[in-house]
């Protein structure tokens, strides 16, 4: 841990000293930058430290992720746009470089260059700010039809409504959240199902926000959900038994009154007309270091080959890691928690986030083996209060039979 905070602390004085240097190419004739810098300094890290203080002594988790939602916005704010700014600066100096040898010194004006750079560097605050207050309540309903040749003939036109990622322990503006709500009713889904992270770390959370996402209206065929890995605190890789039927049994008993049931490692069998669908819900099943309490064998138990079945996990790479050479045929699975990232860009069907480099299935819909996986990119947010480029998601997938 030692060494860790001190890497950090030279990291963060590394920063501090390309970041004077390039004020100090920008501005050569100010007389107290070297002041000014120290001063801010010192009032930022002041503040830095007294968040950390107050996020190590909060006793309650509702309290613990309010401050660590506070300094991961300072520090965004004002870190960010100077590393951004260091990497212009950086690729400035390249040029210089090679500029001088051809031309014996640089073929334009640095001192306002070096401004140019600054004033871009409002650019990652600009985007942070939107983010803030207007990205990460922009809640956007995205349908697809999906296509299947063994779909019963009831279930023609079946729509599965879709949200992940909740995240309660992050979540502040009731009003802003109430209109993602209302979205989620006005799409008269037929089967709504929530795949897992209702929480941060701690199930007391999602305590003010019962009557909230009580308000979301049982669907025709139920309103049904799973667990992810943040809704087993956060220490998932030491959970006794005992913790683990705890945690299981709170979260029952909070999402009942939300309106949900939640399947744990079980099936729901979806009846239509004298036809069926099974629902199958499994607990968190990752890649390390996430837990694999998900039993996908035991849920489906009694299930016949040749039936359809739509499995609700949260983690993504559980579909790489089983399902999709599973034993048993899984037409759809549904899934959630990469957030993309919650920073990204999709235009015209070009989508990328960072998140792709750690989870190569991290938002929409994947086919393979003649399997359909779908990654939702959440409904809340957590890490960052903002969401940037990559908006909070309303799922509704159409069920169609294929010809």
């Amino acid at each position: 841990m030692q060494y860790i905070f001190l890497v950090f602390t030279l990291f963060l004085l590394f920063i501090e000293f390309v970041w004077y240097n390039v004020l100090k190419s920008a501005f050569p004739s100010f007389d107290w930058l070297l002041l000014t810098v120290v001063l801010f300094n010192v009032v930022f890290f002041s503040i830095i430290f007294f968040l950390v203080y107050l996020v190590v002594k909060a006793q309650e988790s509702i309290k613990k992720w309010k401050y660590i939602l506070r300094l991961s916005t300072l520090t965004t704010i004002v870190l960010f746009p100077k590393l951004f700014i260091i990497v212009l600066s950086s690729l400035e100096k390249i040029i210089s470089f090679f500029t001088t040898i051809i031309f014996n010194q640089p073929p334009y004006n640095q001192e306002n260059i070096y401004k140019i750079i600054i004033l871009l560097g409002l650019v990652p605050i600009i985007a942070f700010l939107h983010g803030y207050f207007f990205g990460r309540y922009n809640f956007k309903v995205i349908n697809k039809t999906v296509y299947f040749k063994n779909l019963p003939k009831q279930f023609e036109g079946f729509k599965v409504l879709q949200i992940s990622d909740i995240h309660t322990g992050s979540l502040s503006n009731v009003k802003k959240i109430s209109k993602g709500i209302d979205l989620i009713n006005k799409q008269n889904a037929d089967l709504i199902v929530f795949t897992g992270d209702l929480i941060n770390h701690d199930i007391q959370e999602a305590e003010p926000w019962v009557e909230v996402f009580a308000k979301i209206k049982r669907a025709k065929f139920g309103n049904y959900s799973v667990l992810g890995n943040h809704d087993y605190g956060n220490k998932f890789s030491k959970i006794l038994k005992k913790e683990l039927e705890e945690i299981i049994k709170n979260h029952i008993i909070i999402q009942q009154k939300m309106g949900f049931k939640l399947l744990v490692n079980k099936v729901e069998v979806i009846n239509k007309s004298n036809q069926k669908i099974n629902l199958i819900g499994v607990e968190n099943y990752g890649a390390p270091p996430f837990p694999q309490f998900g039993d996908l064998i035991k849920a489906t138990e009694g299930i016949g080959n040749d039936e359809f079945n739509i499995l609700l996990t949260h983690d993504p790479s559980h579909f790489d890691l089983e399902v999709k050479t599973f034993q048993k045929t899984i037409p759809l699975t549904l899934s959630g928690h990469t957030h993309g990232m919650q920073f990204g860009i999709e235009f015209m069907g070009f989508k990328w986030s960072p998140v792709k480099y750690k989870y190569p299935k991290w938002a929409g819909l994947y086919k393979e083996n003649n399997k359909y996986l779908y990654v939702n990119r959440g409904f809340g947010y957590i890490g960052i209060p903002a969401r940037i480029g990559i908006w909070p998601e309303i799922t509704v997938l159409t069920l169609k039979k294929e010809n």
